[in-house]
């Protein structure tokens, strides 16, 4: 759980300061009859993502999973087959919800007596909303993946020989 929030938080904060560094719509893909455009903040998710997940890899392999083996190709292999889905439906689920979701700032303001008030805290609400849905997916996603295939642990099955007169 530490190393799933940490890596959240990681994604979060390399979202964050990534999202007004790239131009608005950066690409075009034309996939048949559909437009398919490209945005900065796409850019600044899928940057996100990856940072995320590159933490998340060697922390739950080392701590979470006790995994001791050496890392190898089917072990990667395996990793960037599950992280690859997830971040396709992460940066997906991250822009459809930014496109659902109307454009609301949440602001906390300090009132003072006198009325004048100082923001205390401001961010973008849709933003959060969005990282929100498309987190939730994908930590699932991610540690299903990781339990059942990444680092599956080997049953321990016991056999007994009971000799009988």
């Amino acid at each position: 759980m530490i190393v799933g929030v940490s890596a959240v938080l990681v994604d979060m904060v390399v979202y964050y300061s990534l999202s007004g560094v790239f131009p608005e719509e950066t690409g075009r893909i034309n996939m048949g009859s559909k437009l398919f455009i490209i945005t900065g903040v796409m850019i600044a998710k899928a940057i996100g993502f990856i940072s995320g997940s590159v933490f998340t890899y060697y922390f739950n392999k080392i701590w979470t999973w006790r995994h001791k083996e050496k890392t190898n190709k089917t072990l990667l292999y395996k990793f960037g087959v599950i992280y690859g889905i997830s971040f396709i439906c992460n940066t997906l689920i991250n822009q459809l919800s930014l496109n659902a979701i109307p454009d609301f700032t949440f602001t906390s303001l300090i009132n003072y007596a006198d009325g004048n008030s100082t923001p205390l805290l401001s961010f973008k609400g849709d933003k959060f909303l969005a990282f929100f849905f498309a987190t939730v997916f994908s930590a699932l996603f991610n540690f299903v993946g990781q339990r059942l295939w990444i680092f599956k642990q080997p049953a321990n099955i016991t056999l007994s020989v009971v000799e009988e007169d």
